[in-house]
Formats: C-alpha cells, sequence, structure tokens
C-alpha cells in the first residue's frame, strides 16, 4: 500500500491477502492512481499450464479434482513458521492447489472446508481442504513435510494430470495416459512480460482484481473452517 502510494506499479508476491478486504483496498488505491497491480502466481503463467486449459475440454465435464503440493522445509527458524506473517503451509503451498482448482472450474467455491495439522511456529504445517463448485467437490492437500506437486482432474470422457504443475513447469500434461508436451519456457519471465505489458497500457494483467479478491476469500474461509472445525459458506 505505501508502494502504491509513493506512485510506483506493484507485482507482489503471493498471495497477496488472505483478506478480501485488504485486496479490494489495494486495487481502490491502484486505480485511483492509476497504477498496475498484479499478484506473482508464476504458475499461471506457465507455458504448461496455457497446456493444461487447451486440453482440459478434451476430458468433458468435469466430476473430480485434486491437487497436492509438498515441499521439504527444514530449516526451524524459516519465516513460513512465523504465525504473524501469514506462516504455514495454506499460504504457502497450497494457495498454488486453491488457484488451481478455481481454475479449472472456471468460477468461485460455494463451500469450502480446510483442516490444519498444526506444528512448528503454532502454524499449519500440513493443511488439506475440499472446495465445492457448482458440479463437483475439488480436495487438496498441502505441507512442509515432501515433495510432490501434481493436478489430477477427472471428466466424464477422461483424466487429465500435470504431473509437475507448479515448481518449474516442464511442459508435459497427460490426458487419458497420452504425453502432450509444449516448450517449457520460463514462468517467471512470461509473469514480468505480462506485467510489464500491463504497465504499457497493451492489455489488464493476467490476475486482475477480480481473480486476486476471489482467491482471497476462498484462501479466508479456508483458514476460517480449519479454525472452527465446520464448513464455510462463500
Amino acid at each position: 500500500m505505501r508502494t502504491l502510494a509513493a506512485g510506483k506499479h506493484v507485482l507482489c508476491e503471493k498471495p497477496y491477502s488472505r483478506s478480501p478486504e485488504q485486496v479490494v483496498d489495494a486495487w481502490s488505491e491502484a486505480e485511483r492512481q492509476q497504477l498496475v497491480l498484479a499478484e506473482a502466481y508464476m504458475w499461471r503463467h506457465s507455458n504448461q499450464t496455457r497446456l493444461l486449459r487447451d486440453l482440459l475440454p478434451s476430458v468433458g465435464s468435469l466430476q473430480a479434482f485434486s491437487a497436492s503440493f509438498f515441499g521439504n522445509l527444514p530449516r526451524p527458524a524459516d519465516v513460513r513458521f512465523v504465525p504473524e506473517l501469514g506462516g504455514g503451509a495454506l499460504l504457502d503451498l497450497g494457495c498454488y492447489c486453491v488457484s488451481a482448482a478455481r481454475l479449472v472450474a472456471g468460477g468461485e467455491p460455494a463451500r469450502v472446508y480446510g483442516e490444519a495439522v498444526t506444528g512448528r511456529g503454532g502454524v499449519d504445517e500440513s493443511f488439506a481442504g475440499t472446495l465445492r463448485f457448482g458440479g463437483f467437490v475439488a480436495t487438496f492437500q498441502c505441507g512442509f513435510t515432501a515433495r510432490i506437486n501434481r493436478i489430477v482432474a477427472a471428466g466424464v470422457d477422461g483424466t487429465l494430470e500435470v504431473p509437475e504443475a507448479f515448481v518449474n513447469p516442464p511442459g508435459t500434461v497427460f490426458v487419458n495416459g497420452q504425453e502432450h508436451r509444449v516448450e517449457a519456457g520460463n514462468a517467471y519471465v512470461n509473469e514480468l512480460d505480462d506485467f510489464c505489458a500491463a504497465i504499457r497500457g497493451e492489455r489488464a494483467p493476467l490476475l486482475g482484481q477480480t481473480e486476486m479478491v476471489g482467491q482471497a476469500r476462498a484462501l479466508d474461509a479456508l483458514l476460517r473452517s480449519a479454525a472452527s472445525g465446520t464448513a464455510v459458506e462463500l
């Protein structure tokens, strides 16, 4: 917010906030200053993710979705274990899974449920959640104790799988076991190109206000669900 107030464009590390109100406030300031504000989910800019979106219709109407993102985090003093700074597996890794579920669903969840396993620093060291969309329920798991980043989307006509979905995506998507490839490229370069194009006024950023607000609402609802032990309606 101080950077926007100073008249600078902002590409902010993900997630911008778990508070939808903070996202709206930031966008109000960006629009007032005629500045670009974007959220840095680099995986959304990868060539592989574009391939995923192109191939998704081939599996037909979605019936199920699952995503997993785990990474080993051995350093006990890591910032991700500081609750006051937004630590925890959901906001560090699970946010990718939520982003993926919302992307393939093409909309926002109506109901979510989350469960956390508290660990180092008192934050969620692992987290599992469900997101109810109109025609199906998406599930995800994340944590700091393994290594996996995978997406599986099942439709009435088949199954789409992305074995390495988020970290250094290699450009590979499988549909019913058949491999489809695209040049891997560099998701971070694509992300910066998108940001610069928005600054030049050529197009809106890929991840704009609607995307950022929707992501914050889903993350906040999942955290509130885990704290209360009950599902949360959105």
